[in-house]
């Protein structure tokens, strides 16, 4: 779900680095931690959804989140991470995807300021705890308006550091410098 996100394009200002590769677990995620980027200043983790679907304990969900979520602090001082909750699916799973995004929260909670716990369920769950039809194809996978309703939750978070942080399509699109056009602006620039 994460790896068909057009982050460059919903967060211009932000130099973001899409990490998400479809259909992984927990535990792949936390063994190519290493390969990652260096030094996030922040980082929006989204995480078991895949482990629900293969069957794996919960408790190993929770521990595999923890343990990429005390890496990540570990090896990026300042970072900041978020971590989502799942996020909603069919009726099937809702009972389990409740209990383990309370077990998210408190992990989050436990590791506060430096994680914070976003919860998605008020954006993109129905009433009865569905993923909203409308935001999906498949009662899994967002759509168009369910990555609109997903990026409208974490935008105020994204833009807190936005600001600090160059989007690489500012940078891919400013024309190079050459001596010629340095001298050319410095006389423009030059007072009468």
């Amino acid at each position: 779900m994460i790896e068909q996100g057009l982050w460059d394009a919903w967060f211009p200002t932000v130099r973001a680095v899409n990490r998400g590769i479809g259909g992984e677990t927990t535990a792949d995620i936390r063994r190519r931690l290493a390969s990652s980027i260096a030094s996030p200043v922040a980082v929006f983790l989204l995480a078991g959804t895949n482990d629900l679907t293969r069957g794996v304990p919960q408790v190993q969900t929770v521990e595999e989140v923890r343990r990429i979520v005390d890496t990540i602090i570990q090896r990026a001082p300042g970072c900041t991470v978020y971590l989502q909750s799942v996020t909603p699916r069919g009726l099937r799973y809702r009972d389990e995807l409740v209990r383990l995004n309370g077990e998210l929260r408190s992990l989050a909670e436990a590791r506060a300021p430096r994680v914070k716990y976003v919860d998605l369920w008020p954006v993109l769950a129905d009433r009865e705890g569905a993923l909203i039809s409308e935001f999906t194809h498949d009662s899994v996978h967002l759509n168009g308006s369910g990555y609109a309703a997903w990026t409208s939750a974490i935008r105020p978070l994204v833009e807190a550091f936005a600001p600090s942080v160059p989007s690489p399509a500012t940078e891919i699109n400013r024309p190079p410098a050459t001596p010629k056009a340095d001298a050319k602006q410095r006389s423009t620039n030059a007072p009468a």
